[in-house]
């Protein structure tokens, strides 16, 4: 076991030090933050009118649906039919040419499988350009859960309770107002501290994400204060003085089969309001896709949220 443990800690490490490179790299060829934001709100206009599958993508466009490659077109994709919400909220990533949309939406909203979509979480990629270009679509993921999946409160099989209110009432309590460039921590903090969050839910059992060195030491997850967590529809607001991870179950402790949290392969990083996106398999609940999204300021966790898809 602890040459397989070694093994995991040398792939983290390697992971998230490949990750940290597009802030060094991409210098020269940043997106414009305007081109995103124009990009991303045409995006919008596509899925609340089911026209997505006709937007302007790459040759190579790759989606895919909670983990599983989809054709965008088809039956079975989320945003092949109209979609309004009643929330919608938004990064960019102008380093990694990429941006985030997190959807609310009401049981009228959303597309009819059984168990249809309440929170939906987006990772659009680009094509990588400057003061032009940067609309092309050329990798989109998607993970959404609804009322049935983890912490929607819903049991299968019974009536499906509008809790689209209760929802926005919780997001709509958060302070997402950008932070003076003064003030901004810098995209490396952003992802230490994600990071070191995502290991705190595999068990403490691997060193931070970010760790330069081939010490085992676990650095502490730096908890703000207050600090509020938002698990699927659960929401933990916490005291001034508490840390947020009250009642948090961790890999050691939960039902899952993988290692840790994995595949954390689609980042979005915007360092105007202290927020990572990462979209990942989650080992606690059967290596189900998830959607995380941190606000980090002056280096510590603010808010957390989480929704992960059982059922798809």
């Amino acid at each position: 076991m602890p040459g397989v443990q070694l093994l995991l800690r040398a792939a983290t490490l390697i992971f998230f030090l490949l990750l940290l490179l597009p802030s060094t790299q991409a210098q020269s060829t940043r997106c414009q933050w305007a081109t995103l934001r124009s990009a991303t709100d045409a995006v919008l206009d596509s899925v609340r009118t089911g026209t997505l599958s006709t937007f302007p993508r790459s040759a190579n466009f790759t989606y895919t649906q909670n983990l599983h490659p989809t054709n965008l077109a088809a039956p079975e994709s989320i945003l092949s039919a109209p979609i309004s919400a009643a929330h919608v909220h938004s990064i960019i990533d102008q380093d990694a040419c990429a941006t985030f949309i997190k959807l609310l939406l009401s049981p009228s909203d959303a597309p009819g499988n059984g168990n249809e979509p309440i929170l939906v979480g987006m990772h659009l990629h680009y094509t990588r350009a400057t003061s032009t270009g940067g609309s092309t679509l050329t990798a989109l993921h998607l993970v959404s859960a609804g009322p049935q999946d983890w912490q929607m409160g819903v049991a299968p099989s019974t009536p499906t309770p509008d809790i689209t209110p209760t929802l926005l009432s919780y997001l709509e309590k958060e302070d997402w107002t950008a932070i003076s460039r003064a003030r901004q921590d810098s995209r490396e903090v952003l992802l230490s501290v994600a990071g070191s969050y995502l290991d705190f839910l595999a068990g403490n059992s691997t060193p931070p994400s970010n760790s330069t060195s081939n010490s085992t030491v676990v650095v502490p997850v730096p908890w703000g204060r207050p600090c509020s967590r938002l698990d699927g529809a659960v929401y933990v607001a916490i005291g001034e003085e508490e840390r947020c991870d009250k009642g948090i179950v961790t890999f050691q402790e939960g039902p899952g089969h993988g290692v840790g949290v994995t595949e954390r392969s689609s980042l979005v990083v915007d360092e105007s309001v202290g927020a990572v996106s990462v979209l990942a398999r989650d080992g606690r609940l059967h290596d189900a896709a998830s959607s995380f999204e941190m606000r980090v300021v002056a280096g510590r966790l603010r808010y957390v949220h989480q929704f992960a898809s059982l059922m798809g």
